[in-house]
């Protein structure tokens, strides 16, 4: 695992774990990502940023489709919740990216078997 600093500008990514999860059968085409949130504002606000970002990424609405799947737990997630979303990716070989509110909560999605975190919250 290594930790991120933050840049002043988006998302923090607290932490990424060394990982063989990601499918991604050309390394040349950009990464998949679904977006997963019981929050449709939270959900457009991702969809937004991510397109904003310049990053070499495509959205999907598809688990097939995906590489990685960006997870949105809430603010107060529940942790058996999340550990069963999260085993329930790695059995289908997603790799799952989770916003978290804090380090600790970072810490603990990681635990649980999730392959990064980053920093929920619109200032970043």
């Amino acid at each position: 695992m290594r930790a991120i600093a933050t840049n002043g500008r988006g998302p923090t990514l607290f932490y990424v774990s060394n990982n063989h999860l990601v499918r991604r059968p050309n390394p040349g085409q950009p990464l998949a990502v679904l977006l997963r949130s019981g929050d449709p504002l939270v959900r457009d606000g991702l969809e937004k940023g991510l397109l904003a970002s310049g990053a070499k990424l495509a959205l999907t609405g598809r688990e097939d489709d995906a590489h990685v799947v960006l997870l949105d737990p809430g603010p107060t997630p529940d942790g058996r919740r999340l550990e069963a979303d999260l085993a329930e990716l790695s059995g289908k070989r997603l790799a799952a990216v989770v916003l978290v509110t804090d380090e600790p909560a970072g810490r603990s999605a990681i635990a649980s078997g999730a392959r990064g975190v980053v920093r929920r919250g619109a200032d970043g």
